[in-house]
C-alpha cells in the first residue's frame, strides 16, 4: 500500500533559552494525547498542546489497559488498510504546537503499541518553528521509532501516483483556488497570524475544561454531602431538586446558556473534539437525569387553579426549561465528537422527541391556539398572566428542535429520531397562531420564528434523506387545511424586495430546490438502515468490514465516473438530480391542484385559496435568482391546469385552471416587460456607459420580441446562463436555501449544456465546447458531486453586477419551458371565452383582461378574438357581460379599427338589465368621454347619462348625475378658479353650452326636464356652491345670446329654461327686454313652443325682480293677458296664467286678474244665455269652440288664480250663484256645462276644468252634485245613450283630474317629509287657524274611499291609459296612507303582470313600497294577490300562462324579487302557502262546461311561475322543490288509484311466440264522462307540478335526493349562496310539455291517454321516491321499522324488471292499504318539512 500521498503538519516552537524547565515532546509523547484513540479528525484541524486540569487526572489510563485494548490480533492487513483510508489528507488534522514543550523529570514515558507505532512509521510529519529557517530534506524513515526530532524541517508535499487507468487527456487545466474562500493567500507572517487565533482557541479549550472541572468538583461536594444538608447551589452553579420526584441536582440554565454559547463556539471552530472525552461523558450524565424528567412531566395549564397549585406548574415549567436546556447541551457534546461512539447514548438521544413533544403539544400549542374571546378565554388569560416563563420555554424548545434537526442530519446513530423530528416539525408549521399580538398569550412573532425555525428543520431533514421526502410532502400537504388562507395573515415570509409570500410556499421552493443537491445523499441512505439483527457484540467488529466495503463499492463507481468524459457525467447527473426534482414538484402540485378542485373558492376549504395564493407567490419570485424551483413548479401547476381547463367537466375546476392560467400569462408578460425595460435602461446609457455584459446580452436577443434564444447561445459563454453562474458563484452564502438555490440552477445549467452540446446541429450553427465552456462543466461536475463548494471557483469569471444578473436571470426564465408556454396558455384562455358554461366564460375573460394589462398585442392574433368579446356583451349571463364590457372598453375601444363597434356595444350596454352591467358600461364610457374628442360621440355619451339620471334604480342614477357633474361642471371649475376673464375660459364655456344643446336637442320633451332634475341636485353642492353659480350664470348668459338670435331653435329654449328653473336669479332684468318680443308674435303655430319657453322665463324670474322693474313687468302682464285668447293648448295657458300670478307678486294688482276672470265667467254665462236659439251649423261650430276656449281658461284661472278677496264682486255680479266663495262660483258656472244636454265636446271640456278648480280647491268636492258627477262619470252606467267612446273619454278626463290632484299631494308631503321640522312647524301653525285647509282634507276623506273602489275596479277590468291613470292615482293615495294596505296589495301585484311597460313600472314602485312599509300586511295578502294576478292575465290579458316568452321569465317575477328582499324565511312560506292551493283532489274540483276549468289554468299559472322563478339561495330553490314532491305525492297515489278503478288496467301488448297470435284484452269499461274529466282534471294539474320539479332540477343540476342536498347545504354553508343554472337546458321543453297538458281535455281519447300516462308517470316517480326514502332513512340512521311501502317498492320494481316473461298487469297499482301507506309515508315527510321551515 502507497501511504507516500500527504503529510501531517506539526508546528513545534522553537525552545525558549530563557526556561531551562521547558522542553519538547518527542513525536511519541506528542502522540500519547492525539485523539487517535478516538474518532477520526476532521479536516485541517490541529491537535492542540495537552493541558491537565487536575493533577489527578494525568493517568487517563494505564499500559495495562491500553495493551488490553490493542490486542495483536488488531494488527492486519485488513487494519492498515482501514488506516490508510481514515488518513486520507482531507480527513488529518494539522498539529501546531502553540508553544515550546516544557521539562518535566518526571513526565511519565511509555512506549507506544502497535496501532500508534505503525500510524508514526507510516506518516510523514514535518515541523516548523516560529522563526523562519532553511529547511532540509528530511532524514529517510527507519522502521523504529526515533527520538524526538529537535531541529526543524521544511514542508513537504508529497504527491501519489495517479492510478493505471488515469489519463491525462480527459481532464481540463483549472486555475489554482484556495480550498476554502475566506482563506486569504499565504501571508508573509503566516505562522504569527495563526498563532493568535490559535491562542484564543486554546484559552477558550482551557477556560472551558476549568470550568467543567469545577462543575464536577461541586458535583462530588453535593453527593458527599447528607440530603438533609443540602442548602442552595454554590454560585448558582446547579439546582437542587425541589420535589420529590426530583432525584438529582441540575445545572442552573443560566450556567447552561454560558457552556452552550463555549461549545457553540468550540464546535464552530472544531477543537470541541479536544475536549477529554470523559469529560464529556461525565457532563452528559449531570444533564442526562432532567432530561429523562422533562420528557414525562406534566405541563398541562392548571385551569382554575389555587396559588399553590399555579406554584406547582411554574416549578415543572422550570424543571421542563432546565431539561430542554439540558437537551441542548448534551447535543453540543455529541456534535463536537460524531465518530465516537462513547458519547452517543442512544437511549438519551431517544429523550429528546419526547421532550419536544412535551413542551408543545402538552403545554405551548394548546397556549398559541387560545384567543381572547374562544372558547379557551380562560387559556388564554392564565397564560398571559404567566407569559415571561412560557416564552422563555418557547425559545429553549425553538432551539433544541434546531439541534435535533441538526444533530439527525450529521450523527449517524440518531436515524431513529428522524421521524418522531418530522412529524413535530411538521405540526409545529400549521399551528394557527394569532394575527396580531393582542390576540395572542405569548406574542404573534414569538410563534413566527418558530415556525421559521420548524420549516428550517424539516427542510433539513428532507435534505438529508432522500428516502424520507416522499413522507415529508406528504405530511406537509395533508396539513394544508390548517394554515390561513387569506392573503393578511397567510404572507409570513419577507422577500428581499420588501414583498411577502406564504411561508409554505417558500418551504416548497426549498424542498424542491434541495431535491436538485447530491450532497450527503449517500450517507443518508445508509443512516436511516433498519437495525442489524446480529447482537450488538459484534456490532464493533463488523463496522470496520462495512465501512471498508462501503469504500471499495465508492472507488468502483469513482474509477467508472472518472472514465467517462466529463460532460456526460454531468449530463447525467443534471438529468437524475432535476428528476428528484421534478418529482417533488409534481407531488406537490397534484396535490394541491386534486385538493382545490374540489371545492369552490368560497367555501369552508381553504385549499382553493392557498393554491391561488401559491400561484401568486411562484410568480412573484419567478424572477429572482434566489428562487429557481419556481419556475418548475410553475411549469407542472401550467401543464396540469391547461390540461384540466380542457378537459375537465366541471365549471367550477375550469374556474380555478383558467384563473390560475391567467395569473400565469401575466407573469409571462410581466418578465418581459421587465426585461424589455431592463434593456433599454442599459442601452439608453450610452455607449460609453454600456458594460459588455450588457451589451452582449442586448445584441443576442436584439430584433426578437420574445427574446426566445437557442440552447447553444444560452450556454455560451456570454450567455445568460453563464452570467448568471458567475453571479452566483461571486455572491456565495452558506445558508441551505442558497446552497439549494445555486444547487438548482447549475443542474439547470448543466442540463442544459448537456442538451446543447448532443442536439443535432445545423450547419451553420456547429456548437463546440470551447476552453471556457470545458472549464465551466468540470466545475459544475465538481460543484454538483460536493467535491469543491459552489463559491470556491469564482476568481475565474468576469465581475457581474446585481443589475446585469438580474437581467441575465430573466432572460434565462424567458427561454424555459414555462415562460415558452405563453402561446398555449394564451390560446387556451381565447378557446375558452366560447364555453357553453358562463362562468367558464366569465373567469376566461377575466384572465385574458389580467394578460392584455400587460400585454395588449395578444388581440391582434385575428378579428375572430375580438368578435368573439364583442358577441360576449350581449351574453345571457350578467357575469360574461360584465366581464366583456372591462375588455371591451380597455382594451378594443382604443383601437381605431374597432373603436364604433366597442362604442356601440358599450351604450347598449347602459341599459342593460343588470344594474351593475349598468353602472360597469357608465364608467367605461365615463373614460372614453374624457378622451374622446369626437363632438357625435361625447353627446351619444351625455345623452345615455342623462337619460340614466331618471332610473328607477337610486344607485345608478346617483352616478349618472355624479359623473355628468364629473365631465361637464368639475372641469370648468378648475378653469374658473384659474383663469377670470380669458378667451380660453370664455371658448370652454361655449363648447360646454353647445355641447349640452346639441345633447338635449336629441329628445328636447325628455331631456330638458331631466337637465334641470341635474342642476338643481348639482347646486346644492354647498363646497363649490359659488363657483357653480357663476359658471350657470355664464351659460344662461350665452344661452340668452342664443335665444335671441333669430337662429335660436327649441333646443336653445328648453335649455335655457331648464337652466333657469334650476337658478332663476342668472337671469338678471336687462335680458329679459329682448325676450318680450316672443310674447307678441303668435302667428304662426310653430312660435307657440317658443312662447311657451319665454312665459316660463318670465314666470321663473320675475318674481325675483323688485317692484322698480314695474314698467317691465306690466308690459309683460298687458302682452299675456292680450294673448291669452288664442292659447289653446292647456300647458300653454297654465304656463301664462302662472307667470300672471307671478306678476301680480310683485305689482299687487290683483284687480287685474279679477276683472279677467269676471270677463271669463261672462263669456260662458252668456254662451248659456243664448241657448234657446238655435244657430246655424257653422255658428255652432264656432261657439263650440269658443265655449271650449272660454271653459278652459276659466278653469286654469279658477286653479291658478286666489280671488278670494274679491269675493262679495262676484256675489253682486253673478247673484244666482249661491257659493260662498269665488272658486265657488266658477266650480258651479263650469259645472253646468257638464249636464247631458250639452254637446259631449263641452261635457268633457267642463269636466277637465271642473277638475281644475276643484284641485286648487278640494272643499268643492264637499257638494254633492259635484262630487256625484265625477263618479257617475267612473262608473258609466248612467251614460249608455253616449257611444262608448265619448264614454272613454269623459272617463280618461276624470282620472287625469283625480291623478293631478292625488299626485300633487302626495309630491307635498314627500317635500315636507324631507323638511321634517319645516313641517312640524307649519303643521302647528295650520291647527285651528287655516279653515281651507281643514275643508280640503275633509272633502279628499270624503272621495277617497268610493274613489279607491272606482280605481280597483278600473284596474281589474281595463288596459291601456284608463288602467295607467287608474294605477297612478291608486299609488298616490297608496304612498300617502289613505288607504289599508290590505285594498292595493292584490291590484299592485296584477298589475306587475300587465304587458305594459308603464302600468308594471307603476305597480313595481308603488309594490315596493308598500311591501317596505307594511311587510307583515302584505306577507298575509300574496296568496290571494297571485289569485288577483292569474285573473287578470285570464280575464283581462286573456292568457293564462305563467311566463313570458321569449327569455321565459315568470309573470310574477317582479312580485318574487320584492317579497325575496324580506329574507328567505318569508321566501319559503310564500312558496309554501301558494302550492298549498294547488287542490289536487279530484273530488273536489269543479269541471262544468266545456271550457278548460279555472283551478287547472290556475295551476298551470303557479306551476310555471315556479319554474321560472329568480331564486336568490338555494335553499329556497330545495324547498320549493321539495313542496312541488310533497304536492306531488299528496294526491298522486289516489289519482292514479282512481283512474286504474275507473278505467281498468291499462292494455298489455304481448310479445308474439312461434305460431300463436296476439292476444288482445277485453275492452275497458266505460266510465262517466264527468268522472273521466275530473279524473283528467287532476291528473293534468299534478303532471304540472312534477313537470315544474323536474325542470327545477335540470336547471339547477339538483339531485334526485333533495332532503340530502338540503343537509349538505346547511353543512357546508351553500345554502345561503345563489343557484346556478346548467348552461344550455332553456325553459322551452318544459313550456311546450306544460302547455300540451291542457290540450288533454279536448276529447275523450286525449283525457284517456292522459290519466294512463299518468298512471305511468306516478308508478316510475313513486319508485324513485322509495329509493329515495330508503337512503334518506339510511343517512338519517332510522328506526328499522321501515314502512311496507318500501318493500313493496323493491319488490315490485324487481318484478318489472325479471327476465321470463311480461307481468299480467304492467306498472299495475299495489292494494289500496298499499297506497296509503305510501301516502303516509309522504305525509310524514310533509310533517320533516313543515318542523325545518
Amino acid at each position: 500500500m502507497d501511504m507516500t500521498g500527504d503529510t501531517i503538519k506539526v508546528v513545534v516552537p522553537r525552545r525558549r533559552q530563557n526556561d531551562s524547565n521547558d522542553r519538547q515532546l518527542s513525536v511519541d509523547q506528542a502522540f500519547q494525547y492525539t485523539p487517535m484513540t478516538m474518532p477520526i479528525l476532521q479536516p485541517n484541524e490541529c491537535v492542540p498542546f495537552p493541558q491537565l486540569a487536575c493533577s489527578n487526572d494525568s493517568r487517563l489510563t494505564s499500559p495495562s489497559e491500553r495493551q488490553a485494548v490493542y490486542r495483536s490480533e488488531l494488527d492486519t492487513p485488513a487494519t492498515r488498510e482501514r488506516l490508510a483510508a481514515l488518513l486520507d489528507p482531507r480527513r488529518l488534522s494539522e498539529i501546531k504546537f502553540p508553544r515550546a514543550p516544557v521539562q518535566n523529570d518526571n513526565s511519565i514515558r511509555a512506549e507506544l503499541n502497535s496501532i500508534p507505532k505503525m500510524v508514526l512509521k507510516m506518516s510523514k510529519i514535518d515541523y516548523t518553528y516560529k522563526s523562519s529557517t532553511t529547511g532540509t530534506p528530511p532524514a529517510a524513515r527507519k522502521k523504529t521509532l526515533q527520538m524526538p526530532i529537535t531541529k526543524p524541517a521544511s514542508i513537504i508535499i508529497d504527491i501519489p501516483k495517479p492510478p493505471p487507468s488515469f489519463r491525462k487527456e480527459d481532464y481540463v487545466n483549472i486555475q489554482d483556488t484556495p480550498k476554502r474562500q475566506n482563506e486569504p493567500p499565504p501571508p508573509t507572517k503566516p505562522v504569527l497570524a495563526t498563532t493568535s487565533k490559535k491562542q484564543k482557541d486554546d484559552q477558550l479549550l482551557a477556560s472551558f475544561e476549568s470550568q467543567l472541572g469545577e462543575i464536577f468538583e461541586i458535583r462530588d461536594q453535593i453527593d458527599l454531602n447528607n440530603s438533609e444538608e443540602r442548602q442552595g447551589p454554590p454560585n448558582g452553579i446547579f439546582d437542587l431538586p425541589d420535589d420529590e420526584d426530583d432525584t438529582e441536582p441540575r445545572l442552573a440554565i443560566r450556567l447552561q446558556e454560558k457552556l452552550q454559547s463555549t461549545l457553540n463556539q468550540l464546535l464552530t471552530s472544531g477543537r470541541l473534539c479536544d475536549v477529554s472525552p470523559e469529560y464529556l461523558q461525565r457532563l452528559q450524565k449531570i444533564c442526562e437525569p432532567v432530561i429523562e424528567r422533562a420528557q414525562a412531566i406534566n405541563l398541562q395549564v392548571p385551569l382554575g387553579a389555587s396559588d399553590e397549585d399555579t406554584s406547582t406548574w411554574l416549578s415543572k415549567l422550570h424543571t421542563a426549561e432546565s431539561g430542554a436546556a439540558s437537551a441542548c447541551t448534551l447535543i453540543y457534546t455529541v456534535l463536537g465528537a460524531p465518530q465516537n461512539q462513547d458519547l452517543l447514548n442512544l437511549e438519551a438521544l431517544q429523550w429528546l422527541p419526547n421532550v419536544l413533544v412535551n413542551l408543545f403539544e402538552n403545554c405551548l400549542i394548546p397556549i398559541v391556539e387560545a384567543r381572547p374571546d374562544g372558547q379557551n378565554s380562560e387559556l388564554f388569560s392564565y397564560a398571559s398572566a404567566h407569559h415571561e416563563p412560557l416564552k422563555r420555554l418557547l425559545d429553549v424548545g425553538r432551539k433544541l428542535l434546531d439541534l435535533v434537526a441538526r444533530m439527525c442530519v450529521e450523527i449517524k446513530g440518531a436515524g431513529s429520531l428522524v421521524n418522531a423530528t418530522e412529524f413535530l416539525a411538521a405540526k409545529l408549521i400549521f399551528v394557527q397562531n394569532a394575527y396580531n399580538d393582542k390576540a395572542s398569550a405569548l406574542g404573534s412573532q414569538a410563534y413566527e420564528r418558530l415556525r421559521k425555525q420548524a420549516m428550517a428543520a424539516l427542510a433539513r431533514l428532507y435534505a438529508a434523506f432522500p428516502g424520507e421526502r416522499r413522507a415529508i410532502l406528504d405530511e406537509v400537504l395533508t396539513s394544508l387545511d390548517k394554515l390561513p388562507s387569506n392573503s393578511r395573515s397567510a404572507r409570513q415570509y419577507k422577500l428581499a424586495p420588501g414583498k411577502n409570500i406564504q411561508l409554505v410556499s417558500a418551504l416548497f421552493m426549498q424542498l424542491v430546490q434541495t431535491s436538485a443537491m447530491q450532497t450527503g445523499m449517500k450517507r443518508s441512505r445508509k443512516s436511516r438502515r433498519g437495525p442489524r439483527k446480529e447482537s450488538q457484540a459484534s456490532d464493533s467488529s463488523d463496522q470496520s468490514e462495512d465501512s471498508a466495503s462501503d469504500m471499495e463499492v465508492d472507488s468502483v463507481s469513482t474509477t467508472q465516473e472518472i472514465e467517462k468524459r466529463p460532460l456526460s457525467r454531468l449530463g447525467e447527473m443534471a438529468q437524475s438530480l432535476f428528476h428528484d426534482a421534478s418529482s417533488s414538484a409534481h407531488q406537490i402540485v397534484m396535490w394541491m391542484i386534486d385538493k382545490a378542485s374540489k371545492v369552490t373558492k368560497t367555501g369552508d376549504s381553504p385549499y382553493r385559496n392557498i393554491l391561488d395564493l401559491f400561484v401568486e407567490d411562484l410568480t412573484l419570485v419567478l424572477p429572482l435568482p434566489d428562487w429557481p424551483a419556481s419556475e418548475l413548479l410553475l411549469t407542472a401547476l401550467a401543464l396540469r391546469m391547461k390540461s384540466l381547463a380542457e378537459t375537465d367537466k366541471s365549471a367550477s375546476t375550469k374556474n380555478m385552471a383558467l384563473e390560475s392560467l391567467g395569473v400565469m400569462g401575466s407573469a409571462i408578460s410581466q418578465i418581459r416587460a421587465s426585461a424589455r425595460s431592463s434593456l433599454s435602461a442599459f442601452t439608453g446609457e450610452g455607449e460609453s456607459h454600456t458594460t459588455t455584459i450588457a451589451r452582449d446580452l442586448s445584441d443576442s436577443v436584439k430584433e426578437r420580441p420574445h427574446f426566445l434564444l437557442d440552447a447553444h447561445e444560452l450556454v455560451s459563454a456570454r450567455g445568460p446562463f453563464s452570467i448568471v453562474y458567475s453571479y452566483l458563484s461571486q455572491r456565495g452564502g452558506e445558508g441551505l436555501r442558497t446552497k439549494s438555490a445555486q444547487a438548482f440552477f447549475l443542474v439547470k445549467f448543466g442540463g442544459l449544456i448537456y442538451q446543447a452540446s448532443t442536439q443535432p446541429q445545423d450547419k451553420e450553427r456547429d456548437f463546440e465546447l470551447d476552453s471556457t465552456l470545458e472549464r465551466t462543466v468540470s466545475a459544475i461536475l465538481q460543484q454538483l458531486s460536493g467535491s469543491v463548494k459552489y463559491n470556491e471557483i469564482a476568481n475565474g469569471h468576469t465581475k457581474v453586477t446585481e443589475h446585469e444578473a438580474q437581467l441575465a436571470y430573466m432572460l434565462s426564465i424567458l427561454n424555459g419551458r414555462f415562460c415558452r408556454m405563453f402561446l398555449e396558455i394564451a390560446t387556451t384562455l381565447s378557446s375558452s371565452i366560447a364555453s357553453d358554461q358562463a362562468q367558464v366564460r366569465t373567469r376566461s375573460l377575466k384572465s385574458f383582461v389580467a394578460m392584455l394589462e400587460i400585454d395588449s398585442s395578444l388581440l391582434d392574433w385575428g378579428p375572430a378574438l375580438v368578435d368573439m368579446v364583442l358577441k360576449c356583451a350581449s351574453d345571457d349571463s350578467s357575469m360574461v357581460r360584465d366581464s366583456a364590457l372591462t375588455l371591451i372598453a380597455r382594451f378594443i375601444m382604443p383601437r381605431p379599427a374597432l373603436q364604433k363597434k366597442a362604442f356601440m356595444v358599450l351604450l347598449k350596454c347602459t341599459d342593460d338589465p343588470n344594474v351593475g352591467v349598468q353602472k360597469r358600461a357608465m364608467a367605461h364610457l365615463k373614460d372614453v368621454y374624457l378622451k374622446e374628442g369626437r363632438a357625435n360621440v361625447k353627446e351619444a355619451i351625455a345623452v345615455e347619462f342623462l337619460k340614466r339620471t331618471a332610473h328607477q334604480e337610486t344607485s345608478v342614477a346617483e352616478l349618472a348625475k355624479k359623473i355628468l357633474a364629473e365631465i361637464w361642471v368639475d372641469p370648468k371649475l378648475a378653469t374658473l378658479s384659474s383663469a377670470a376673464e380669458s378667451a380660453h375660459l370664455d371658448v370652454a364655456i361655449e363648447d360646454l353650452k353647445s355641447h349640452i344643446v346639441r345633447s338635449v336637442g336629441n329628445d328636447t320633451a325628455r331631456l330638458a326636464p331631466l337637465l334641470k332634475e341635474f342642476l338643481v341636485w348639482k347646486l346644492k353642492d354647498s363646497k363649490h356652491i359659488d363657483q357653480i353659480q357663476h359658471l350657470c350664470a355664464r351659460i344662461v348668459k350665452k344661452l340668452l345670446d342664443a335665444a335671441n338670435s333669430s337662429e335660436s331653435g327649441p333646443a336653445e329654449l328648453a335649455t335655457l329654461v331648464a337652466f333657469v328653473e334650476a337658478r332663476p336669479e342668472a337671469v338678471v332684468p336687462a335680458d329679459l327686454t329682448s325676450l318680450k318680443s316672443y310674447l307678441k308674435d303668435l302667428a304662426k303655430q310653430d312660435n307657440i313652443p317658443k312662447f311657451k319657453s319665454v312665459v316660463a322665463i318670465f314666470r321663473l324670474v320675475l318674481p325675483q325682480l323688485s317692484s322698480t322693474q314695474a314698467p317691465l313687468l306690466q308690459e309683460v302682464q298687458k302682452d299675456l293677458l292680450r294673448a291669452s285668447p288664442k292659447l289653446v293648448q292647456r300647458e300653454v295657458i297654465e304656463e301664462v296664467m302662472w307667470c300672471l300670478r307671478s306678476i301680480d307678486g310683485v305689482l299687487h294688482e290683483t284687480i287685474k286678474l279679477a276683472r279677467f276672470t269676471i270677463s271669463l265667467v261672462r263669456n260662458v254665462l252668456l254662451s248659456e244665455t243664448s241657448r234657446g236659439t238655435a244657430p246655424a251649423p257653422p255658428e255652432k261650430m264656432e261657439e263650440t269652440k269658443r265655449k271650449r276656449m272660454c271653459l278652459r281658461l276659466l278653469g286654469v284661472a279658477g286653479k291658478v288664480f286666489d280671488l278670494e278677496q274679491y269675493r262679495e264682486e262676484f256675489r253682486r255680479l253673478f247673484p244666482t250663484y249661491k257659493g260662498d266663495s269665488v272658486a265657488g262660483v266658477i266650480a258651479d258656472c263650469i259645472w253646468e256645462h257638464t249636464s247631458r244636454d250639452s254637446p259631449i265636446e263641452i261635457q268633457v271640456r267642463a269636466l277637465e276644468c271642473l277638475g281644475l278648480v276643484c284641485q286648487a280647491w278640494p272643499g268643492q268636492f264637499n257638494k254633492r252634485h259635484i262630487r256625484e258627477t265625477f263618479f257617475q262619470v267612473l262608473d258609466g252606467t248612467s251614460f249608455s245613450k253616449l257611444d262608448k267612446c265619448d264614454v272613454e273619454k269623459m272617463q280618461i278626463t276624470v282620472l287625469e283630474v283625480f291623478q293631478e290632484l292625488y299626485g300633487k299631494r302626495a309630491a307635498v308631503k314627500e317635500v315636507a317629509k324631507k323638511g321634517e321640522s319645516d313641517g312640524e312647524v307649519q303643521a302647528l301653525k295650520n291647527i285651528g287657524g287655516d279653515s281651507k285647509t281643514r275643508e280640503d282634507d275633509s272633502a279628499i276623506a270624503t272621495i277617497t274611499n268610493p274613489l279607491v273602489d272606482h280605481l280597483l275596479h278600473i284596474i281589474t277590468s281595463e288596459t291601456g291609459l284608463k288602467a295607467l291613470l287608474a294605477a297612478q292615482t291608486l299609488a298616490s293615495i297608496d304612498h300617502q296612507g289613505m288607504t289599508h294596505p290590505k285594498q292595493s296589495t292584490s291590484a299592485f301585484v296584477a298589475l306587475e303582470t300587465s304587458t305594459e311597460p308603464q302600468v308594471a313600472r307603476v305597480a313595481r314602485i308603488a309594490h315596493e313600497h308598500l311591501h317596505q312599509q307594511h311587510e307583515s300586511v302584505c306577507e298575509r295578502e300574496y296568496v290571494n294577490a297571485v289569485f288577483a294576478a292569474f285573473r287578470y292575465q285570464n280575464e283581462v290579458i286573456k292568457n293564462p300562462q305563467g311566463g313570458l316568452v321569449p327569455g321565459y321569465t315568470a309573470k310574477l317575477a317582479t312580485a318574487f324579487a320584492i317579497i325575496s328582499t324580506s329574507g328567505s324565511k318569508y321566501v319559503k312560506k310564500f312558496i309554501s302557502n301558494l302550492i298549498s292551493k294547488l287542490n289536487t283532489e279530484y273530488s273536489k274540483l269543479d269541471v262544468a262546461g266545456d271550457e278548460i276549468p279555472e283551478h287547472l289554468l290556475f295551476v298551470l299559472f303557479v306551476t310555471q311561475n315556479l319554474a321560472f322563478f329568480e331564486y336568490k339561495k338555494m335553499d329556497e330553490l330545495l324547498h320549493t322543490v321539495l313542496q312541488l314532491e310533497l304536492a306531488f305525492g299528496r294526491n298522486g297515489g289516489e289519482t292514479a288509484q282512481a283512474i286504474e278503478s275507473h278505467l281498468g288496467p291499462a292494455p298489455v301488448k304481448h310479445a308474439e311466440t312461434e305460431g300463436a297470435d296476439v292476444v288482445t284484452p277485453d275492452p275497458a269499461p266505460l266510465v262517466d264522462p264527468a268522472m273521466l274529466r275530473s279524473l283528467t282534471t287532476a291528473a293534468c294539474a299534478i303532471t304540472l307540478i312534477s313537470e315544474a320539479r323536474n325542470f327545477l332540477k335540470r336547471q339547477y343540476g339538483l339531485s334526485r335526493d333533495v332532503r340530502g342536498a338540503m343537509q349538505q347545504n346547511k353543512q357546508t354553508k351553500e345554502a345561503g349562496k345563489e343557484p346556478v343554472r346548467v348552461h344550455g337546458i332553456t325553459g322551452d321543453k318544459f313550456w311546450h310539455n306544460s302547455n300540451a297538458v291542457l290540450e288533454s281535455l279536448n276529447s275523450a281519447s286525449a283525457m284517456v291517454a292522459r290519466c294512463r300516462e299518468f298512471v305511468q308517470l306516478v308508478a316510475v316517480d313513486d319508485e324513485v321516491k322509495i329509493a329515495e326514502e330508503a337512503a334518506m332513512g339510511a343517512m338519517m340512521d332510522v328506526t328499522p321499522d321501515q314502512p311496507p311501502s318500501a318493500q313493496r317498492g323493491r319488490k315490485r320494481k324487481s318484478i318489472s324488471g325479471s327476465v321470463g316473461g311480461t307481468p299480467k298487469r304492467a306498472r299495475g297499482r299495489p292494494p289500496k292499504n298499499g297506497h296509503a301507506q305510501r301516502s303516509a309515508s309522504v305525509s310524514s315527510m310533509e310533517n320533516g318539512d313543515d318542523e325545518d321551515f
